[in-house]
């Protein structure tokens, strides 16, 4: 399904079930129509990830993630982690080197509930102080995670002398220090 305007323009794609829409406001909407589907899965890329993280703010990007589930101008916390899964429906983000994903999974009649939610996250979310620590201590704990688990560990290991000298370089989940 596409989210479109009456303004909104059509860009030219490759496969014929698969539309790139350019809204007035600068954004561009991917979709594709998979004939018989009743789910639907939508989300919204940020070109934020750990690479535009500050030096010495490894896990920045990240740690915003996080702070946006604490809730947004319209929604609590509580709000928030309900919303889809009232109807079923799935929310969760990720962050990588490049951006950040906020992302919803839900069934086609509860579209307009998973979209109005990931733009509230996205341009309302509250980022109060007194949530940071909280996600601090999760993102720690993640973070100790990572250490545990081989494959995360040989990939940071990896990223860290293939770009040393580079944000690239930092782990995404920042370090304990």
């Amino acid at each position: 399904m596409v989210i479109a305007s009456r303004t909104a323009r059509p860009l030219q794609t490759a496969l014929a079930n698969v539309r790139s829409t350019l809204l007035p406001n600068g954004v561009t909407v991917i979709s594709e129509h998979m004939e018989g589907q009743r789910s639907l899965s939508v989300g919204v890329w940020l070109g934020l990830g750990s690479r535009h993280d500050p030096v010495g703010k490894a896990g920045l990007a990240h740690l915003y993630e996080h702070m946006v589930f604490k809730g947004t101008v319209r929604r609590t916390a509580l709000r928030v982690s309900q919303e889809l899964e009232e109807v079923g429906g799935h929310l969760n983000a990720f962050t990588s080197r490049e951006q950040t994903c906020f992302y919803a999974k839900v069934l086609d009649r509860d579209q307009r509930r998973a979209v109005d939610l990931l733009c509230d996250l996205v341009v309302g979310a509250r980022l109060a102080r007194k949530d940071l620590d909280t996600e601090r201590q999760v993102v720690l704990e993640e973070i100790r995670g990572c250490d545990d688990d081989p494959e995360e560990l040989v990939g940071d290991l990896f990223a860290q002398t293939l770009w040393h000298r580079s944000p690239l370089g930092e782990p995404i989940a920042g370090t304990l220090e």
